[in-house]
């Protein structure tokens, strides 16, 4: 195999940066990357109203974000992954992880029925109609917006990396970034599209990029294989 190809990073800088070491460490070897951010994260200034309430967390933001103002003191915290568990327990709540997508996440808080308020720490953009579908269901939940999602333009040098006539890899870690991602690239014929879900995929064109693929499972170790044998293939075709 000769040189790899490049990995272009669309994630918040510091979880670009630790994915992009990931992927070095699991190769073995350098890697070109390029990291172009297509959404910065605005914490709320103001504390969500929030008293002994069960949290559910759709994202590290959201547990940064809460845990900003307010502290954990122990309690239960639903999580859709195992990255989103691991930051809540690093934080201080005895944190529960579906340990896949929203409609696990919704499912498992059903099963469990527990008795008093949910809080979904949110973002402005979000999925899956959580807190609706759990109050249809006789739950008392409400959502706390406690971040933002502020779309990004791609980079000089990332958009100049896509539309060279060089072998690139793009993970997108949501829907709304495969959504942007596709509005500012309408075609890129050598870029391997790696996607978190069916539901990010659903927003990419599979005819507009060298391949698109969804990975089993939406967790952060299903994609790192994943974006690891899309390197590879695109290194050696």
């Amino acid at each position: 195999m000769g040189s790899l190809a490049t990995l272009l990073m669309t994630r918040p800088q510091a979880q670009s940066e630790e994915f992009a070491r990931l992927c070095r460490s699991a190769l073995d070897r350098d890697l070109p990357v390029v990291i172009s951010p297509l959404q910065r994260i605005e914490y709320e200034t103001e504390p969500p109203d929030s008293e002994g309430e069960t949290l559910i967390f759709t994202s590290v933001h959201g547990v940064w974000a809460y845990t900003a103002h307010l502290k954990a003191a122990g309690r239960v915290a639903y999580c859709v992954g195992g990255k989103t568990m691991q930051a809540a327990r690093e934080m201080g709540f005895k944190a529960i992880s579906a340990f896949g997508t929203s409609e696990e996440l919704i499912n498992r808080i059903l099963r469990d029925a527990p008795s008093g308020p949910l809080l979904h720490a949110a973002g402005l953009h979000t999925r899956g109609d959580i807190v609706e579908t759990l109050q249809k269901n006789g739950l008392n939940a409400s959502r706390s917006i406690v971040y933002s999602q502020i779309e990004h333009r791609l980079s000089d040098l990332a958009r100049r990396t896509i539309s060279a006539d060089v072998p690139v890899v793009v993970p997108l870690f949501s829907p709304r970034s495969a959504a942007i991602f596709q509005g500012q690239v309408p075609k890129a014929p050598k870029a391997r599209i790696v996607c978190i879900s069916a539901a990010a995929m659903d927003e990419i064109r599979s005819d507009a990029f060298c391949a698109v693929v969804a990975v089993a499972q939406p967790d952060a170790t299903f994609m790192l294989n994943v974006v690891v044998r899309e390197l590879i293939r695109a290194s050696s075709s």
